[in-house]
């Protein structure tokens, strides 16, 4: 199963007690790890609901846009669960500058890191972290396909999808 994140759009397969569901297409609220589900809100006949649904059921169709996405309501430099993001500014530590890693948790000010290059995490505050951008000349970042489905998000550039 693929890493999801708030924003992922999601196809719902393999319901055996609901199959009236199989094929729906739905958004990412939040992921429960431990519980091995995801809550995604849908959007059927106009209507939104959310539901809860098993990890194991969902297959990710579409990642989250990146931040740093030109468009009204995404913050270039917000820090989001599941971002690249690069240590900078680490006096302590310099080793780490410039080390590339997936933001996973927040605390408080701190964000969980796991780092890229080694199987190691770091709690690193977040003003010691820049979100990696699509325009980031390390040319790591993978290229973004061209979106499909809608956002049920009006703050994300793909909510525009099928309204104009």
């Amino acid at each position: 199963m693929a890493f999801l994140r708030r924003g992922d759009t999601v196809k719902i397969k393999g319901l055996e007690r609901k199959p009236q569901f199989n094929g729906i297409i739905g958004e990412v609220l939040d992921v429960d790890e431990e519980g091995r589900s995801a809550r995604i809100v849908i959007s059927r006949s106009g209507r939104r609901s959310e539901m809860a649904v098993r990890l194991r059921n969902l297959k990710l169709i579409e990642e989250r846009p990146p931040p740093s996405f030109a468009s009204n309501g995404i913050r270039y430099d917000s820090i989001y669960e599941g971002c690249r993001v690069r240590l900078c500014g680490v006096s302590s530590h310099s080793h780490f500058n410039g080390l590339e890693g997936t933001a996973i948790a927040r605390d408080l000010h701190r964000w969980k890191v796991k780092l890229r290059a080694a199987d190691k995490w770091l709690m690193v505050p977040e003003k010691h972290l820049e979100v990696l951008d699509v325009s980031d000349e390390s040319g790591r970042r993978r290229l973004m396909k061209e979106w499909q489905y809608p956002s049920q998000n009006p703050e994300d550039p793909r909510w525009l999808i099928d309204k104009m």
